[in-house]
């Protein structure tokens, strides 16, 4: 039977002092959590626990600690904060409300309305040994606090869990997340306000709420210099809201995953033309065939023009878009594209065929991958799909990035699949026939750069996703994959075996906000194969990118980094904190920039590149165990001078700004 969702947001927490210390080492693992319940009084308990600080079941408030909240954030920013409420009894009546922020000594105010006051749950658990955030954590950000917290018993384990672990009581326990959005006009400066919270038996408490805004100001997301490949499951949304594919109501729950993923630079947009893409088990290929006879067709467009329309209203131009049009294995072929092609059967991947008089749309036949038929078979199509996206609209393209604005789409658009097998040089041969123009995609161990042909030439492959040899720095300071020549178009698939960029469901929060930073200093373009929403649905025991004969994939990096709420999809806290660390990317891209563009006197470039070398040491000691240190460890540690160092960095940026003009 299907886990039933677990919405009550009343389980774990954990507080640790917000202060931090340069210098101070991070744990080598994670410590050993209590296996015995905490000490909690039937009065509610408030204190602070600043992300990207985990909250567990089993702590419990620091002594001394001061009841304040402070954080930092450039112009046109996020910065997330945490206050927890805690008892030995069932918490009632939770109410959390904050104040408009003024800043100190002139006129500006950040309004309440931009802050985002949400309730942290307790993440959905997956089936089937998929990973999952663990039950004495919170994770989904829910915009209601329930009526009533409810005492609860988790699993120890800070890491991983087994469902079979024992459980052990630990009270009551609801966070309130607060989430400041900078307007990107704001005044520099400190702001000041405050949050009240209240429950019954506790009176209003006003805990101080800080924000120190830098003077330099965060691009729109579309506009990052480095992006992410965040994979949308529509399959996923459909089935868990139970709305029929491509009906409006689809649409817009897709666009509301769409937007939760923008802060986080999501640039990727997947396109599947063929039913059951590889680890994505979609129903039906998003154009239609309409079979008019004697091997003749028309086409149904309906579901590519509204996705893109969607994706482009929501996240601007991709980076990269993936025409999926192949499945690994299907041409005979392995990952090393050794094998033969397949010359007799029938071709396994199918397209969607529909019946314009009775809306049906069913499964249909093509012809087997690498022949002169599948040429022919995929020419039209393509050459469609080629027109409609030099017509589209050319916004998001920051100049000389990958998605340049010339040709509309057509520039960012590449043929491929999601898998880690390789096409046969027949099937790479076949459909340079059917669209010339056309590049590949790839997501693979190997990390090619081309495909070969039957004939010898060579097909450019200008978009991967690699898996192993990425997660060491190469060098002491930091890479820059936007340069040409570089490596921007080469995405971490983070999961075992990607050393430094290593990062999975399950990893704890700092793990989450450096994953961007250490993937920028290991010289590539960013996290790439990872899920904003393969959620658990009706009748499956597993994710859609999980099915049988699947191999692995987004089950062993990310599922979802939204979750699915009552009637809308919703952030989790690991979102928020990817979307804080491409900021810190950001700011980073704007120093290296500035020095390697010689931009700056001689002065401020030596202050910047002492600056980046400092930060790039501090990396090397904190980043997780990478190959040839022993097993894959889990993502970075929480790292106590982390904020400490974002403000030497952010202070650099605004003096940078300043320099260049505010460009």
């Amino acid at each position: 039977m299907r886990q039933a969702l677990v919405w009550t947001a009343a389980l774990i927490t954990a507080a640790a002092p917000a202060a931090a210390f340069a210098g101070e080492r991070p744990p080598t693992d994670f410590p050993a959590m209590p296996s015995t319940a905490p000490q909690r009084t039937e009065a509610v308990q408030v204190w602070v626990c600043q992300p990207p600080k985990d909250l567990t079941a089993f702590d419990v408030p620091a002594p001394g600690q001061k009841l304040e909240i402070n954080l930092i954030a450039p112009r046109g920013g996020r910065a997330n904060g945490q206050v927890v409420l805690a008892s030995a009894k069932p918490i009632r009546g939770v109410k959390a409300a904050v104040s408009d922020l003024s800043v100190d000594g002139a006129k500006g105010t950040i309004p309440a309305k931009q802050i985002l006051v949400r309730f942290p749950a307790v993440a959905e658990p997956y089936r089937d040994n998929a990973p999952w955030v663990p039950d004495n954590r919170f994770d989904v950000l829910l915009p209601e606090v329930p009526a009533e917290v409810p005492t609860r018993s988790v699993r120890t384990g800070f890491h991983r869990q087994k469902f079979s672990d024992p459980l052990v009581p630990v009270g009551a326990m609801q966070p309130v997340w607060l989430t400041v959005l900078v307007p990107a006009d704001a005044v520099p400066g400190t702001y000041r306000g405050e949050l009240t919270v209240s429950a019954e038996g506790l009176a209003p408490t006003r805990i101080p709420l800080g924000i120190k805004v830098y003077g330099w100001t965060l691009p729109d997301p579309k506009d990052f210099t480095c992006r992410t490949n965040i994979w949308q499951s529509h399959d996923s949304v459909a089935l868990r809201y139970g709305v029929p594919l491509w009906s409006d109501r689809h649409l817009e729950l897709m666009g509301q995953v769409l937007e939760l993923t923008k802060p986080m630079g999501n640039g990727f947009c997947p396109v599947h033309l063929i039913a059951g893409a590889f680890n994505m088990d979609n129903a039906e290929s998003m154009v239609r065939w309409i079979d008019k006879g004697d091997g003749k067709y028309e086409y149904d467009f309906a579901p590519f023009d509204k996705y893109l329309d969607l994706y482009e209203k929501k996240l601007g131009k991709p980076r990269v878009l993936l025409l999926s049009v192949f499945r690994a294995g299907a041409d005979g072929g392995n990952m090393k594209g050794a094998l033969p092609a397949m010359t007799t059967g029938e071709n396994p991947v199918k397209v969607s065929r529909l019946d314009p008089a009775t809306g049906k749309v069913e499964p249909m036949t093509q012809p087997l991958y690498g022949t002169e038929a599948s040429a022919e078979f995929w020419k039209p199509i393509l050459a469609e799909v080629s027109k409609r996206l030099e017509k589209r609209g050319s916004t998001g393209s920051p100049p000389g990035a990958l998605s340049s604005s010339k040709g509309g789409w057509l520039d960012v658009a590449a043929i491929g699949t999601g898998s880690d097998a390789f096409p046969t040089k027949e099937t790479v041969s076949a459909f340079l026939k059917a669209a010339p123009d056309f590049k590949w995609f790839s997501t693979s161990h190997k990390n090619p750069s081309y495909y070969p042909t039957s004939d010898g030439k060579r097909v450019p492959v200008p978009f991967r996703e690699h898996v192993w040899g990425v997660g060491e720095p190469r060098k002491p300071e930091y890479g820059m994959p936007w340069k040409a020549g570089g490596t921007g178009g080469v995405w971490v698939f983070s999961r075992y075996g990607a050393g430094a960029c290593t990062l999975r469901q399950f990893d704890c929060l700092f793990g989450h906000r450096f994953n961007p930073e250490i993937t920028l200093h290991t010289g590539w373009a960013g996290l790439g194969q990872s899920g904003a929403d393969f959620w658990n649905v009706p009748g499956r025991k597993r994710p859609l990118c999980s099915g049988p004969g699947e191999g692995v994939g987004l089950g062993i990096s990310i599922l979802s980094f939204t979750a699915p709420g009552p009637t809308s999809p919703l952030a989790t806290e690991r979102l928020e904190m990817v979307a804080e660390g491409m900021q810190v990317v950001e700011a980073l891209a704007i120093l290296l920039k500035a020095v390697d563009e010689k931009k700056l006197d001689a002065a401020l470039a030596a202050k910047c590149q002492e600056q980046l070398a400092k930060r790039a040491a501090r990396n090397l000691e904190i980043m997780p165990k990478g190959p040839g240190k022993g097993p894959p460890g889990p993502a970075a540690n929480y790292f106590p001078s982390w904020q400490e160092d974002d403000e030497t960095l952010f202070a650099l940026c605004a003096e940078v700004s300043a320099r260049l003009g505010g460009k």
